[in-house]
């Protein structure tokens, strides 16, 4: 653990254990896909179907975030699959993390913590929304820290360096795929469909968001299904 990291979250966690109401509503942020994935979701129709001069630029800004945000957490699982293993603060004997009341551990002990997912994944929705709308990208940003990244650095989910690179990857990822060239590329042919098929493309949206808003949990379900029947785990 380096100084950086030992510095921060010895100051955060040194607030644990001091008040049951913010402990218990650390808890009750951290995993209500309400306040996470919905939320997001509800940010992306809202530029979808909101009334503007540039309504076509905006919803091909959309395609673009969801498609980065895809890419993003790819990317970062994969990292974190084959980078070496990082035990999450709460779990790590070295940071003598001071657990919050009422908290009774967490399900991802064999899951490496580096970069963190939750990072990646909302730090690219914020990016794009920022560059479709930069006073709702903003409000979009402040949220994700505030409530969806702070309370993982809070009940020990990660380091502040696994946020950091998250963030970092995130973020680049959406801005590469954001430059006007290839975001033709992957926005157009969605785009087309859209207006020729607009029933199967509004169907298959809302699957595709409702899949997001609860954080893919059923993808990963039969993900975990698939890796356990076939040993590959």
């Amino acid at each position: 653990m380096n100084i950086f990291d030992s510095s921060v979250i010895h100051f955060v966690n040194q607030f644990a254990n001091k008040s049951k109401l913010f402990d218990n509503l650390m808890i009750f942020i951290v995993d209500n896909n309400i306040l996470k994935g919905v939320f997001m979701v509800a940010i992306l129709y809202f530029l979808w179907f909101q009334k503007s001069d540039r309504l076509d630029q905006d919803r091909r800004g959309v395609i673009t975030t969801i498609a980065s945000t895809l890419i993003a957490i790819a990317v970062g699982r994969l990292l974190v699959v084959t980078l070496p293993f990082r035990v999450r603060p709460i779990l790590s004997p070295a940071v003598h993390f001071i657990q919050p009341y009422a908290f009774k551990g967490m399900e991802l002990g064999d899951m490496s913590s580096f970069p963190s997912d939750h990072a990646v994944m909302f730090s690219a929705l914020a990016t794009g929304v920022y560059l479709v709308n930069k006073r709702v990208g903003i409000f979009t940003s402040i949220y994700v820290l505030a409530v969806i990244l702070f309370p993982r650095l809070y009940l020990g989910y990660h380091f502040p360096t696994d946020i950091i690179a998250g963030i970092l990857l995130g973020c680049s990822i959406t801005y590469l795929l954001s430059r006007k060239k290839i975001s033709m590329r992957i926005s157009n042919p969605i785009m087309a469909f859209s207006v020729r098929y607009p029933g199967i493309f509004y169907a298959l949206i809302f699957l595709f968001l409702y899949e997001m808003g609860r954080m893919f949990a059923e993808c990963r379900k039969v993900v975990g299904l698939i890796i356990d029947h076939y040993g590959l785990n």
